[in-house]
């Protein structure tokens, strides 16, 4: 426990601290709105998991298959498409957020965006893995 505090730590904050000292504050300041506006879609997908998924790990104990592959397919297509929505919009919420200089930082929110469907994927796998032996196979086919 002593070491994981420090390790999160430079884990969450490790990109942030090498960007400042290597390309200076206003690549920092760039980089940060880029990842605030790309992580966004991860929080919010951490939040609709943590609602879901104790009632998707009851249908799995339970041996509803079913419906838990339902919920989860339409939670990773609702995910795809909040994603693809802001990736579309991406260029006008910078631009709202940020000055005209920090428009090459745009590159930077699409593989951050694209990272919450991947992420809800990898969530909904582990716990029906570990939990239950079940592969994501069966529960998305």
């Amino acid at each position: 426990m002593a070491f994981s505090i420090p390790f999160m730590i430079v884990i969450s904050q490790g990109d942030k601290v090498l960007i400042g000292r290597i390309l200076g504050q206003g690549a920092l300041g760039g980089y940060g709105i880029a990842y605030s506006l790309g992580s966004a879609l991860t929080m919010l997908s951490g939040g609709i998991l943590g609602v879901l998924m104790p009632w998707i790990s009851r249908k799995l104990r339970d041996g509803n298959f079913n419906i838990a592959k339902l919920v989860s397919k339409r939670l990773y297509c609702i995910s795809a498409i909040i994603t693809l929505i802001i990736l579309c919009l991406a260029p006008e919420l910078l631009s709202l957020l940020a000055p005209k200089s920090y428009g090459n930082t745009l590159v930077l929110v699409f593989p951050i965006a694209l990272s919450a469907p991947t992420l809800l994927l990898q969530s909904l796998s582990v716990t029906a893995n570990l939990r239950y032996g079940i592969s994501l196979g069966v529960i998305l086919s």
